[in-house]
């Protein structure tokens, strides 16, 4: 942001913003260059992309993102940006998209058709979906078998975390008396698609509608 002969640099993410002090293009001309040298110099990662969420060149309505199928196999996951089913376009906070998807093997061959990917930027204090889907999923109590999603793969993306710029710059807030707070790291999952009761008969939708209440009393 230039205001007058003073230049202020903004850094946002999901986190909020940092803003520098004003740079004086005139009293500090030397300094304004080497700022403009370094921003010559900054990496698709540096300003801020996530190379695995970047569409390919050749189609920007086409992600593939490079995951393990349920833990184990190397996969892809062929994300259609054409159809989001939800999407959020603000600054910061969680941001969470939900994209339909299918996971192919390394050769091409189809894995899984009707899946979705999300991700979002929740705080790095929580514990992730992914893993408390996987406690639920061992558990045999038999309210809970069978009546979770099902989670086909889910990780942290590396160098995603907000906080290493706040730790860097020595802020207060976000380093120095509670680390955690406000950080945030981009986490993606792949899930089983689901779809609206509403879409289902009479008689399984009631079946639904009671697990809904049902779903209240497990402990």
């Amino acid at each position: 942001m230039v205001a007058d002969e003073f230049v202020h640099v903004w850094y946002y993410d999901r986190a909020g913003a940092v803003q520098s002090t004003g740079l004086s293009i005139i009293t500090h001309f030397p300094h304004f260059l080497v700022l403009l040298l370094a921003l010559q110099r900054f990496n698709l990662t540096d300003w801020g992309f996530i190379r695995e969420l970047t569409p390919a060149p050749n189609d920007p309505d086409l992600i593939a993102l490079p995951i393990k199928w349920k833990e184990t196999t190397e996969a892809i996951a062929k994300v259609d940006l054409k159809n989001p089913i939800r999407n959020d376009w603000g600054l910061v906070g969680r941001s969470t998209a939900v994209y339909p998807c299918s996971i192919v093997d390394i050769h091409g061959g189809v894995l899984e058709e009707d899946t979705v990917i999300k991700w979002s930027w929740p705080e790095v204090s929580r514990t992730p979906e992914y893993e408390t889907v996987k406690q639920l999923a061992r558990m045999e109590d038999p309210y809970v078998k069978g009546h979770i999603p099902v989670l086909l793969a889910g990780f942290q993306v590396e160098d995603s975390e907000t906080h290493h710029i706040r730790t860097s710059l020595g802020s207060e807030s976000h380093h120095q008396s509670r680390p955690s707070r406000n950080a945030r790291q981009l986490v993606v999952t792949v899930w089983k698609r689901l779809y609206p009761i509403w879409t289902l008969s009479a008689a399984q939708w009631v079946t639904v509608f009671e697990h809904c209440f049902l779903c209240m009393f497990v402990d």
